[in-house]
């Protein structure tokens, strides 16, 4: 049987998509991201070990609906804040190869 998206978000709390290799861009899942701390009251923190170049990163319900985007040339570590309901969201880190999404609980 399929499981739903909740059920997979409890079992593991990164998802790998669409993810293709490149020697000038900074590899994803080597960058070491750290979303922190988790759960949050709202304030939390996104930290890369690497340069990330032209990134997007998007703050979204579990449903999939973008809450906030915010564009970056070069990221390395930002602040950001939730002010919706406690519950479970998705932070959505893309570049042009691929795209990780982290779950944060508020």
């Amino acid at each position: 049987p399929n499981k739903s998206l909740d059920q997979f978000f409890k079992a593991t709390d990164q998802v790998y998509i669409n993810y293709q290799e490149s020697a000038d861009i900074p590899d994803l899942i080597h960058a070491d991201l750290k979303v922190f701390p988790n759960p949050t009251k709202g304030i939390f923190s996104i930290r890369s070990e690497y340069p990330i170049d032209n990134c997007m990163i998007e703050l979204m319900s579990m449903d999939g609906k973008v809450i906030r985007a915010f564009y970056y040339d070069v990221f390395t570590s930002d602040h950001f804040e939730l002010t919706q309901v406690n519950g479970i969201y998705l932070v959505s880190i893309s570049t042009k190869n691929g795209r990780i999404i982290k779950r944060i609980i508020k």
